[in-house]
């Protein structure tokens, strides 16, 4: 009685052994063979949407795999990227996800020694690379000594950042694409396009000023010289505005 007994058992110990090595086994497959292969990237600036989903997913199978993203990507933590906050991966397919990228709030960067120190709104150094970002705008003319990430730029004068945030939000409204920003000593700002500086004086009727530079630029267009709206005044003599070129 007690040998039949302990053969029942035996024989239900290997149904479910079998069993949980068949749903096992189904499981692995499942794990394997649903691989996501098309991701569809948003919020990028910085990288293209090939580089934003090797670095999420490089060295990290599971990343790639449609049961793991449906289920919230439980075991995954935020890879650190360069000039990203943080990402979301979500599931769109049953081999399709999106990648939502939100990216550093960036006004622009200095150069430092052999890097490139990358600043927010409050002259946060947010990042430092050796990287250059095109289309930001590289400020000079402000003098420090030393720089920490994630402490403020320590310049002479902290409110210098609420007038390169303005300016930096009218390029970027007028779509105008600026080599460097010059701060001089007075608080004067100078604009370097190719080989035509701008001389905009202060911060005056900004965003007249840069209208002016759009209605010019085709005519500046591979000329060298600089072009004076430091005493622009709108509504008065075209005059007030003058082209030298370089001799």
């Amino acid at each position: 009685m007690n040998a039949e007994k302990y053969l029942h058992q035996l024989k239900i110990a290997a149904i479910f052994f079998l069993m949980t090595l068949a749903v096992a086994g189904a499981g692995l497959f499942f794990l394997r063979s649903a691989r996501i292969t098309d991701y569809t990237v948003y919020g990028n600036r910085m990288y293209s949407d090939d580089e934003i989903v090797q670095l999420i997913t490089e060295d990290r199978p599971l990343e790639k795999n449609a049961v793991y993203v449906f289920l919230g990507r439980p075991l995954a933590a935020q890879v650190s990227i360069p000039f990203i906050q943080r990402y979301e991966v979500e599931l769109t397919g049953e081999s399709s996800a999106q990648v939502v990228v939100y990216e550093k709030s960036i006004i622009g960067c200095v150069r430092y020694m052999s890097s490139y120190l990358y600043f927010d709104r409050d002259g946060i150094i947010v990042e430092s690379s050796f990287r250059y970002i095109t289309g930001t705008p590289v400020i000079e003319g402000l003098r420090f000594t030393q720089a920490v990430q994630y402490q403020p730029l320590p310049v002479e004068d902290p409110e210098i950042f609420s007038k390169i945030l303005h300016l930096t939000n009218l390029l970027k409204k007028n779509k105008l694409n600026v080599d460097k920003v010059l701060y001089e000593s007075d608080s004067s700002v100078v604009l370097f396009l190719g080989n035509v500086r701008v001389k905009l004086g202060d911060s005056s009727w900004l965003e007249e000023k840069l209208s002016v530079v759009m209605a010019n630029l085709g005519a500046l267009e591979g000329m060298s010289g600089t072009l004076y709206l430091d005493n622009y005044e709108p509504g008065a003599s075209s005059y007030t505005f003058v082209f030298k070129k370089d001799e």
